[in-house]
């Protein structure tokens, strides 16, 4: 089985950027002049959906937006061939400049590879999203604030993985800064329990909900993310078993056999 991976080109990425920064833009907008017309009259107490429409959309929320023009700004970092240099601050600084640059744009970008692992990663997210949300409806929760938390505890699952992955393969890095580049290294699923759990209780504790109810709610997304997340391992080929025996049906030799292995193991 060779590693499942797509690779988006240099050029998609002259569309994608502008996409992810005007829509960052356009929620923006959205929040200005939402704050600034009239106030809407009140729903009816337990009118959740009229409560909803008065809310708007969670994408066109400003944390959502800043973050939207942050991803785009970042991409065109590490696709455009900009030659970064300097400190941290000059080197934003060239990102901007190249940014308003007209030959930037029509120089070849870098492509990116999309693995497997990380496709399932973000499907997992999704179904979590979907999946813990409907049942914070049955526990009573608040949609909203259940919404934050999930953001929330999706983050720091992830900061916890990474965190753990660095502690226990101290030997691949060279200085703790290399905890941020996200593309060397990996991610280890129980220090994402640990910074999601530790995630999900600084929030409910913050804001006055009961972590057992949320935790009831967020379990069985917990469980489908595993399942998830390990399917897109497999598919990479760092999640395996023994080896199979030589009288094993070549079909199920195609789905378990990884051409990588080397030195008998």
């Amino acid at each position: 089985m060779h590693p499942v991976m797509i690779t988006v080109p240099g050029w998609a990425f002259k569309f994608i950027v502008p996409a992810l920064i005007l829509w960052g833009l356009y929620s923006i907008v959205v929040n200005v002049n939402r704050s600034g017309s009239a106030p809407a009259k009140k729903p009816a107490e337990g009118d959740a959906k009229g409560a909803a429409a008065d809310k708007g959309p969670i994408a066109d929320s400003p944390a959502n937006a800043l973050l939207s023009i942050a991803i785009g700004i970042g991409v065109f970092a590490y696709a455009a061939p900009l030659g970064l240099h300097g400190s941290n601050g000059e080197k934003a600084i060239q990102v901007i400049k190249g940014f308003a640059r007209g030959p930037i744009w029509k120089g070849v970008w870098e492509s990116l590879p999309i693995y497997s692992y990380g496709v399932m990663l973000g499907l997992s997210l999704v179904v979590g999203w979907y999946v813990v949300l409907g049942l914070t409806d049955r526990q009573g929760l608040p949609r909203d604030k259940m919404a934050d938390c999930y953001v929330f505890t999706a983050f720091m699952a992830v900061v916890g993985a990474r965190v753990l992955y660095f502690l226990t393969n101290l030997d691949e890095f060279s200085s703790p800064l290399q905890i941020l580049q996200l593309r060397s290294g990996g991610l280890v699923a129980y220090g994402g329990f640990l910074g999601g759990l530790l995630g999900s209780a600084i929030y409910l504790y913050r804001n006055g909900f009961s972590l057992w109810k949320w935790a009831d709610a967020a379990v069985p997304a917990l469980g489908s993310g595993l399942m998830i997340t390990r399917l897109g391992c497999y598919m990479y080929g760092c999640d395996f078993g023994e080896p199979l025996p030589p009288r094993a049906p070549a079909w199920l030799k195609f789905l378990g056999t990884f051409p990588h292995w080397n030195d008998g193991h």
